[in-house]
Parts: C-alpha cells; sequence; structure tokens
C-alpha cells in the first residue's frame, strides 16, 4: 500500500528542516514494506516580506525583540539539528529572503520528479551554506545541482510561471487550519502539526494504513481510446487503486467532468496540453490536487504492448504496482 505524506512548510524554517529529517528516519523504518510518496507544499512565514528580503539581524532582532534571543533560539536549534545530522550555520546566513520563487522552483521540481531533492538542496544552501535562495541566480544554481534542468527554471522564472502555487498552498494550509509549520497530511486524513518524532510518524502511517481505502487514479488523454483508457486497463483489479479514465476532447469516448477531478486523489495526464485544458477548465477543483505529466505522446493502440510498457515505465517511481 502506498503511503502520502502532504507537508506544508516553508524553506527558511530550521523545525521543517529536523521535521525532514525525522520523517525520512520513520520511512526507513518501513524497509520498503510500504512505498511512501511526499510532496511539499508552500507555506511563507512572512508573507510581506520584501521581494529582496531583509538582512537576517535586522529581521530576527524585530520579531524577538533583541538580536540576544535571537541567538538564544538559534542554539537551541543548532542542539537539535546535530541529533539530526544537520550542522546549522546561522552564522552565514546574512538575509532573510522572499521564499515565493524557491515555492515556485519547489512546484517546478515536483513536475519533474524530483521535489525531494530540490527541497533538500534548499534546505542546506540556506541552512548550512548560507546562501541567499531568494536570489534566482542562486535558485537556479541549487536547481542545476540536483539535475533539473536549469534552462527549465529560468524559463519559469522569465515566464511567471507557477505564482498560483502559493495561493494554493495556501488554501490547503486554510483546510487544515495550518497556523505554523511543519505540518503533514498522511494519506489526506491523519494530520501532524510541528517536527514530530520518527515514532509519531510511524504511528500515523499505521493508523493510516488501518483505515486505508484504495487509492483513486485518474488517467486523461485526448480522447479516452487508448493512451488512458489503457492505463485504466492494466491498473484495473490491482489491489490498493480504484482507476478510471477520460479525455478532454469533445468527443472523446468519456469526457473529462469536475465529478472527474473531485473523485480523483491524483491525475496522469499524458502530454501537458492536457494538464494546460484541466487548468483551463478545472481550475479551482484542481487545487490541492497532485497533476503528473507522463509525457506518452500519440502514438499507440489501445493495449500495445509498447505502450504497456512505457506506461509501466512511468508510473513505477510515481506508485507502487505489485508484481
Amino acid at each position: 500500500m502506498t503511503i502520502t505524506v502532504d507537508v506544508i512548510s516553508d524553506v527558511i524554517c530550521p523545525w521543517c528542516y529536523i521535521g525532514k529529517r525525522r520523517l525520512e528516519k520513520a520511512i526507513r523504518v518501513l524497509d520498503g514494506k510500504n512505498q511512501v510518496q511526499v510532496h511539499w507544499h508552500p507555506f511563507q512565514l512572512n508573507p510581506t516580506m520584501p521581494k529582496e528580503g531583509i538582512p537576517r539581524k535586522e529581521y530576527r532582532t524585530r520579531k524577538f525583540g533583541s538580536w540576544e534571543r535571537s541567538l538564544e533560539l538559534d542554539a537551541q536549534v543548532i542542539a537539535v539539528g546535530e541529533s539530526e545530522g544537520i550542522h546549522f550555520a546561522f552564522d552565514k546566513t546574512k538575509r532573510t529572503p522572499n521564499t515565493v520563487d524557491a515555492h515556485r522552483l519547489i512546484w517546478l521540481a515536483g513536475q519533474n520528479n524530483c521535489q525531494d531533492a530540490v527541497v533538500e538542496a534548499l534546505f542546506r544552501a540556506y541552512f548550512t551554506e548560507g546562501r541567499d535562495i531568494g536570489n534566482r541566480k542562486i535558485l537556479i544554481d541549487v536547481a542545476t545541482d540536483v539535475g533539473l534542468d536549469p534552462k527549465s527554471a529560468e524559463l519559469m522564472f522569465n515566464n511567471d510561471e507557477g505564482p498560483d502555487v502559493i495561493l494554493k498552498g495556501r488554501e490547503l494550509s486554510q483546510q487544515h487550519n495550518v497556523d505554523s509549520v511543519p505540518f503533514f497530511i498522511v494519506n489526506k486524513e491523519v494530520t501532524l502539526s510541528g517536527a514530530q518524532e520518527p515514532e509519531t510518524f510511524l504511528q500515523a502511517f499505521n493508523v493510516s494504513n488501518n483505515n486505508s481505502r484504495p487509492t483513486k487514479l485518474l488517467f486523461v488523454c485526448s480522447k479516452n481510446k487508448w493512451r488512458s483508457l489503457t492505463a485504466e486497463r492494466i491498473l484495473d483489479g490491482v489491489n490498493g487503486f480504484d482507476v478510471r479514465s477520460a479525455g478532454t476532447e469533445n468527443d472523446a469516448r468519456i469526457k473529462v467532468t469536475a465529478g472527474h477531478i473531485g473523485w480523483a486523489d491524483k491525475i496522469f495526464v499524458m502530454e501537458k496540453k492536457h494538464r494546460r485544458r484541466l487548468e483551463a477548465k478545472f481550475g479551482d477543483s484542481l487545487s490541492g490536487k497532485e497533476v503528473v505529466c507522463l509525457n506518452i505522446p500519440d502514438d499507440y493502440k489501445l493495449m500495445d504492448p509498447a505502450l504497456v510498457d512505457l506506461l509501466l515505465e512511468k508510473l513505477s517511481p510515481q506508485i507502487t504496482i505489485p508484481d
């Protein structure tokens, strides 16, 4: 059974970094018995932060009343971080940045199946290397270091893509009354606030598994005759999944509706144009939904063996399909 963990966090929150380490410890204890999919969602600790950020000493003094109090709090975090293998170097951090662009980069990484690596790299860059992660050039460098195409990141920033990620994150936070981070949602039902110990995560996993229901998967292509229908057929009856398929065009075999979107836990589209069509027609309904593009061209017929193999290859990083 796949366990999903939605994490609401900010990349300048040290407790979010600590929470990530503790979550990872819990996942390792599972030892592959369950696949765990972690999805990162934005939260702004400082929504009114100027785009260029503020000198950290100035910001922390204003927030905590004195620089001495800030240093005391830093020392507490450093001690906890050391126990988790994180070497916080607050003395290197000169600015408290605006994190909107960092969250946009995390969103882009999610579209390219490298979200966790980018989140880790951003935490490391800010907390241990003292880099200004409000600077777009530094963000692109961070993305490049973990294998994300720098041109795609640059294009996103230049074309102002992904700004609604903050709004969607805010909506998710409001749904769960989140006012501090990190905040974890296990299988969309069990919630944990704060950087919990690994044992607490494991308890949440167990509770969620005991109450688990099949994961609802929706596959979308153009006419719902070949690609999405093939995906539905190869997963039909597979334990742990409830599967449907639909198409975006008017003459589709089954045309995608708002009902499909609301029903699905996870949506797979075959091409980027299908995601754009869903966003254009069901923008509000897609809020909080994970939409994954498989990048499978319209070159196959129904149940074509090559299509089946390609679907299984593309889906394997996303869901656990029993042998």
